[in-house]
């Protein structure tokens, strides 16, 4: 994949943006939280965004989006006991052009405490997806910090 694709996910008309938050100011929010709501349940959030199209441009067939998208919701709520599903629109530019292309996304995120196990079976979800639907990448976020995801990219501990 060029580094010179870009990413931009909007969301009911308005950016998918990375919140930039310290660990500290982010540990005091949880404190506080803590303070009002009890135990946490969980600490981490994954978010997979799951376009409409095939080949970037393609609309996929409404059946088969449709299994895509059951199919990954069962496996996400099977780690995570529950997912939330979100349609909205996706805006990005391709590696190969400058023409922005939009489409249908469904964002789906769960809740729950990461181990590195879970990540990894995220991580071959996200490039199952990508591979599937002949997308260069899909976004993954997991707690605010947005990642590519390639069908051919290979997992690397600690990077």
């Amino acid at each position: 994949m060029k580094s010179t694709s870009l990413a931009i996910i909007c969301f009911l008309a308005s950016a998918f943006l990375i919140p930039s938050r310290t660990l500290a100011s982010a540990t005091s929010t949880t404190t506080r939280a803590t303070s009002i709501f009890g135990t946490p349940l969980a600490f981490d959030e994954i978010t997979i965004v799951i376009p409409s199209t095939h080949s970037i441009r393609h609309p996929l067939p409404p059946s088969l989006r449709a299994n895509i998208l059951s199919g990954m919701c069962h496996m996400l709520a099977g780690i995570a006991g529950g997912v939330t599903a979100v349609d909205g629109d996706g805006h990005w530019v391709p590696s190969d052009g400058f023409e922005l292309v939009k489409e249908n996304v469904t964002l789906l995120s769960v809740s729950l405490n990461a181990s590195e196990e879970v990540l990894r079976e995220v991580y071959e979800m996200s490039r199952w997806l990508a591979g599937r639907l002949g997308q260069e990448a899909v976004l993954v976020k997991v707690n605010a910090v947005a990642y590519l995801v390639s069908p051919t990219q290979t997992f690397v501990l600690g990077h």
